[in-house]
């Protein structure tokens, strides 16, 4: 059975962009759901593929917020151990983590990877310009942050905003094992679609051809509950709902 990911960014009205608050109360409600429906938590440490009856997911906070904090606690509590991705030089400043709560919840269990230390300053195009060598150093000042504050080394990166371009994926291939996009599907031949519908349409771990572009569910404040269970149980959905939100972001911003 599959694994699959699911991205979070904001709890409350802490991000900037509104759409990617999801309600602290509805994120409780979808992980009591999941577990209703016999989803269990996929562990960080150990993507390996799932006993052939489990169906886990992986529960990803992008940018290291404030509410992270909490909704991680929650998570626990829920039975879903958590990921965070942190943006480096975010960490400490009004609105995100400290270093303090990032070193207590990796107490609790809970896991960091790394969002780059601060190349989600750059806009793409000035991205994709970046010399490797200065890639390089940012991805290796996010690596010893997280490993100063948690005692461990991070094995998983998430591109920022899910942009992948050759010479940031080449350091990231070098110095991480996975690494996640926000993508909630993946190229498919017409032969897969027919015959492997569920793996191809349904944005699971095991599906993905390539462990650097791992696909991921993304979960915003419209999101229901009702939609991210239909999301990881019928092919296709998760798809539909992304090609709906980019359709509803192009009509009304």
């Amino acid at each position: 059975m599959p694994t699959y990911a699911l991205m979070y960014h904001g709890f409350g009205q802490e991000h900037p962009i509104p759409r990617l608050n999801v309600d602290p109360a509805v994120f409780k409600e979808q992980l009591q759901t999941l577990r209703k429906e016999s989803f269990t938590s996929a562990d960080p440490e150990q993507l390996s593929p799932p006993a052939p009856k489990d169906q886990r997911v992986l529960v990803t906070i992008d940018d290291g917020l404030a509410g992270s904090y909490e909704a991680s606690l929650s998570a626990l509590q829920q039975g879903f151990q958590p990921l965070i991705f942190l943006i480096g030089d975010k960490v400490n400043l009004p609105g995100f983590l400290t270093e303090e709560q990032i070193s207590a919840l990796a107490t609790e269990g809970v896991s960091f990877g790394s969002h780059t230390n601060n190349l989600h300053d750059y806009q793409t195009s000035a991205c994709k310009r970046l010399t490797e060598e200065v890639i390089a150093a940012d991805l290796e000042q996010s690596i010893t942050q997280i490993e100063q504050l948690t005692g461990k080394q991070p094995r998983i990166f998430a591109y920022p905003f899910g942009q992948v371009y050759s010479t940031l994926k080449k350091q990231v291939r070098q110095k991480f094992e996975y690494a996640f996009g926000t993508k909630p599907f993946q190229k498919a031949s017409l032969a897969q679609v027919i015959f492997q519908p569920q793996g191809i349409l349904t944005p699971s771990v095991e599906a993905a051809e390539d462990r650097f572009e791992l696909p991921r569910i993304y979960l915003r404040r419209e999101t229901t509950t009702d939609e991210l269970v239909r999301s990881l149980q019928i092919p296709g959905y998760a798809t539909y709902l992304k090609v709906r939100t980019i359709i509803g972001d192009q009509l009304w911003g």
